[in-house]
């Protein structure tokens, strides 16, 4: 117990040591969580306009051959998004924006943000004209089992939807400099007012009946009003845009030395469903728009705990890599745990409630083989929840060490597993083959690749004995929770069947369901933290 202790309180005191007097906040335990309840609230809120979102879309484009060619020409600068916004630049920025903002004040920071700036958003525009101009030939790669007519029909809405990107990167780069001053709210509500500009554009689109062109319009300005959002909130927390030096330039190479295999690193996973948009062009027509649908559900859980955990601890792990590298065990540790304990719950209900998922939002526009086809899909993708969550934790580890070449080599590892398994999983089980290839590559396969490197490589203590009581102990509680769900949930069910027989319809099989369903969820949760104690679950971000 004594040796717990103090190792905790080692991990406390490596939380911020000596920060920028003028940027003075602590980030401790408790804390971490609380800024964590910030971004996970905001995107929280994201996601629940995400589904909204999904629903309204899909209810306006169906499944079929109009939904394809918009999800193809969207997922382009979407995909682009993960390199040059919050995957691979913010993971190779941000450490270094914090080094320089501690060490040498806010001017040297803004120096360092303004040459950043030209640099990659230059690239980005570079990108835009390309992909603008070459459209045609772009797609051909993308989707090569496509014919040139549904070629033709996707580019205008590429055309449209390229700039986007130069926004959304933009504004991200900006969040590197906020977030290091814990500043989360901004970053992290921009995506819920994206969603809000999304969901009124396909109301109004479906409405007036007006066409796709319209939509990528809307989607456009909506990056354009994060953009204006980070500007003056960048400006507001007293930083600014001043011309760069010699040092700068030092810095920036640095970055630049990052930044590079950080984008094999980092993009994996959005790698790994470009993949599975190649393979899934020869597959029937349709196929292409329920692996997106698919990907969209997982992703809710995963950004409302994954991401705002990686990106609240992205800071922290930085701080203690320079103060106190060998305290980066015992965080890896407990950020598992949290995970873990959060990840596997939320899978399994996914998964349970897969088909009443699609079934409920979607009836309208899907046919029954298409619900069934789309709950395979998800549940696939829920195989590898904790996995894509945990990597998030583990590359930022990686970066915070300053090694960005082996997570990058292992992420093309992970490619290689995923396109083999594209290969084979796809003649088996068509679109779900694809979508649980992902989560064998980019997740099983690179958590235990990053874990076996990180104690091979650094000698970083994972603490698997302490990992393993904790595993075996939430195991006991969630064979007490699980049977306690289900008996209150067909207990539900029955009186809904017996009492409400006019309304059955409705709590059923329609929207309904989930305003019983919803309370009863949040009921087990309750109880998963107030019984945790009683099971011997201790994870140092809620003790």
């Amino acid at each position: 117990m004594k040796e717990r202790t103090t190792m905790k309180q080692k991990v406390e005191d490596a939380w911020e040591p000596k920060p920028n007097k003028k940027y003075k906040g602590s980030i401790r335990g408790k804390g971490l969580l609380s800024k964590m309840s910030q971004v996970s609230g905001s995107t929280l809120l994201s996601r629940v306009l995400g589904i909204i979102r999904e629903i309204v879309l899909g209810r306006y484009l169906g499944v079929g051959v109009l939904s394809d060619t918009f999800f193809v020409a969207y997922s382009i600068p979407n995909s682009l998004r993960k390199v040059f916004a919050e995957g691979a630049l913010s993971a190779s920025f941000i450490p270094s924006f914090v080094r320089v903002l501690n060490k040498k004040g806010v001017s040297p920071a803004n120096k360092l943000m303004t040459l950043a700036f030209l640099f990659f958003e230059g690239i980005v525009l570079l990108l835009c004209y390309v992909a603008m101009w070459h459209a045609r030939t772009l797609l051909g790669i993308i989707v090569p089992g496509w014919s040139p007519e549904l070629i033709a029909k996707t580019v205008p809405y590429l055309r449209i939807l390229m700039p986007f990107i130069f926004f959304i990167s933009s504004s991200a780069l900006l969040s590197g400099a906020l977030n290091s001053v814990h500043h989360f709210f901004v970053p992290a509500f921009s995506p819920a007012m994206l969603n809000i500009v999304f969901i009124s554009a396909v109301l109004v689109c479906t409405y007036f009946g007006l066409p796709i062109d319209y939509l990528c319009y809307a989607i456009l300005f909506g990056g354009f009003l994060q953009f204006v959002a980070h500007v003056v909130t960048y400006i507001k927390c007293s930083f600014s845009f001043e011309f760069f030096d010699n040092e700068s330039l030092k810095e920036f190479g640095r970055v630049m030395a990052k930044f590079i295999p950080c984008m094999f690193a980092m993009s994996i996973v959005e790698v790994s469903f470009f993949i599975d948009r190649i393979f899934a062009s020869y597959l029937p027509s349709g196929s292409i728009s329920l692996l997106y649908y698919g990907g969209s559900f997982m992703r809710i859980p995963l950004g409302v705990f994954g991401v705002a955990f990686a990106v609240v601890t992205f800071p922290v792990l930085a701080r203690i890599a320079i103060y106190a590298p060998k305290r980066l065990g015992y965080l890896l540790c407990e950020s598992t745990k949290f995970l873990f304990w959060i990840m596997i719950p939320f899978s399994l209900l996914m998964m349970f409630f897969a088909k009443d998922i699609f079934y409920t939002l979607f009836i309208s526009r899907f046919s029954i083989e298409q619900v069934f086809l789309a709950r395979q899909i998800l549940i696939a993708y829920l195989c590898g929840l904790f996995f894509f969550s945990i990597n998030k934790i583990l590359l930022n580890t990686y970066y915070s060490l300053h090694n960005t070449i082996l997570p990058a080599l292992i992420s093309i590892a992970g490619v290689v597993v995923n396109v083999i398994l594209n290969f084979i999983l796809i003649y088996f089980f068509k679109a779900t083959g694809l979508a649980l290839a992902t989560s064998l590559g980019a997740g099983l396969f690179q958590t235990a690749a990053f874990l076996y490197v990180l104690k091979k490589r650094f000698n970083l203590p994972l603490y698997e004995t302490r990992f393993l009581l904790f595993a075996r102990n939430f195991a006991v509680q969630l064979s007490v929770l699980v049977p306690v769900f289900l008996v209150l949930y067909y207990l539900c069910e029955s009186c809904i069947r017996s009492f409400f027989v006019s309304w059955q319809t409705f709590f059923l099989c329609e929207f309904g369901l989930w305003l019983w369903v919803g309370p009863l969820v949040g009921v087990i949760f309750l109880l998963m933290i107030f019984t945790r104690r009683f099971f011997g679950i201790k994870i140092y971000f809620i003790d």
